[in-house]
């Protein structure tokens, strides 16, 4: 005799060919057959600011840069148990975390932080081209007496 045992809450459904939703999970049947509806909730488009940094649209953004995040549409979709290769339960707090980290990356850059494009200059005790270029010479004839 089958026994058939229901599931309802917050996981990460990984299933096979690398596919992964995030999700509250709640056990369907039709008939006989049971499949598992994964409700991925949606986020809005939003700003940001960058807790630590990564390039945006070919921009180097440093930490404390705002930066636009696309939309992301919830979606519900019914997998058949057979396709999964783990399911992890976990909290609501830790599903959502989950779906922030597999966010899609930025796609604009709203504001730099202040002095940001000063500090791609070079430091003021810095050496020139042509003092590096000196010294390189130098060593060169070091080496070759």
């Amino acid at each position: 005799m089958e026994q058939n045992s229901d599931f309802s809450g917050w996981a990460k459904v990984e299933l096979m060919g690398r596919n992964v939703l995030v999700g509250y999970v709640t056990t369907k049947y039709f008939g006989q057959a049971a499949l598992l509806q994964v409700d991925v909730p949606g986020i809005e488009a939003h700003e940001e600011t960058l807790e630590a940094p990564e390039y945006v649209d070919g921009t180097w953004c440093p930490e404390g840069s705002v930066v636009m995040r696309p939309e992301i549409p919830s979606q519900s979709p019914m997998v058949n148990p057979a396709s999964i290769y783990r399911l992890t339960a976990c909290t609501e707090e830790v599903a959502k975390r989950e779906l922030n980290e597999r966010r899609p990356r930025a796609i604009a850059v709203v504001k730099l932080p202040d002095g940001y494009r000063k500090s791609l200059d070079r430091p003021a005790d810095y050496p020139t081209d042509e003092e590096i270029e000196l010294a390189q010479v130098g060593d060169d004839d070091e080496e070759n007496s």
